[in-house]
């Protein structure tokens, strides 16, 4: 089956965003926890391991309950653009 180039696009992005992390906004902070809205759906990541002071408004790039690395707001904006 041959499929049209926005198909593709849009199967590459569902495809990998199963296995790489994505930013998503902090909207509540308790300790060495952040409550992170990605996508709609909220979560709680463990931001022990951040080293950066983290604000809620901040964009955090997070994998499996985990914060890897705070992004820019223009940048995470991007980003998600492109996945929408």
């Amino acid at each position: 089956m041959i499929l049209r180039e926005r198909e593709k696009i849009e199967f590459a992005i569902k495809t990998i965003s199963m296995c790489v992390g994505l930013p998503g906004k902090i909207i509540e902070i308790k300790g060495k926890r952040a409550k992170i809205k990605q996508d709609g759906h909220f979560h709680w990541a463990d931001v022990s391991s951040i080293t950066e002071e983290l604000k809620i408004g901040d964009y955090l790039i997070t994998y499996q309950g985990a914060g890897i690395n705070k992004v820019p707001e223009q940048e995470a904006k991007e980003v998600l653009k492109m996945l929408s």
